[in-house]
């Protein structure tokens, strides 16, 4: 169902920083740029390319969710996660990008 609004509408809405985050696989370093500006730069660990299934691939991602905690695992690689091989760990805030 289509609603027209009869008359002029106006509307206000504040944008936030422009921000991006580049992964620089060859350099091994995860840079955040906000406003044009690099305000972090961390050291970053980009898979395997030797390992298809550990490689990083190139091209644009989504921040999909953010949590304060995300448990990660690859049972294929020997890391499950189970009660007694899992220790919850803090770190403000885990990002999933897809």
């Amino acid at each position: 169902m289509h609603t027209s609004v009869p008359g002029d509408v106006s509307l206000h809405f504040t944008v936030g920083p422009a921000q991006t985050v580049q992964a620089d696989v060859d350099n091994h370093r995860l840079v955040v740029i906000r406003d044009g500006k690099v305000i972090m730069d961390f050291p970053a660990n980009h898979g395997l390319g030797t390992d298809p299934n550990r490689v990083t691939r190139s091209g644009t991602r989504v921040v999909m969710s953010k949590s304060p905690l995300y448990r990660m695992s690859n049972p294929a690689y020997g890391f499950p996660i189970t009660v007694k091989s899992f220790t919850p760990t803090r770190r403000p805030p885990a990002c999933r990008v897809r």
